[in-house]
């Protein structure tokens, strides 16, 4: 399944898991949480399709940005970016 990097919005920490899942269910996608600290502000995600994608930037009052990403697991994007990123 492709995966997903959210950037999210710095307010409501404890809001962001049930607002994320919410949307799922309303949709009826599957969502998997590939990050391990999901209190932070970037969650690796993944998900069956884009337009699953899509509906979190459509309905999702925190959700600021979607990407795709190519990488397999978070430990080759972690060292895939320079630490002084």
């Amino acid at each position: 399944m492709p995966q997903y990097i959210l950037r999210l919005s710095l307010e409501h920490p404890t809001f962001r898991l049930p607002s994320l899942k919410s949307i799922a269910d309303l949709y009826g996608f599957p969502l998997r949480f590939i990050s391990e600290d999901k209190l932070r502000s970037v969650l690796i995600i993944e998900l069956e399709k884009d337009e699953d994608a899509e509906k979190f930037l459509e309905r999702g009052v925190l959700v600021m940005q979607v990407l795709t990403t190519t990488f397999s697991l978070e430990a080759d994007l972690q060292v895939s970016v320079p630490p002084d990123s």
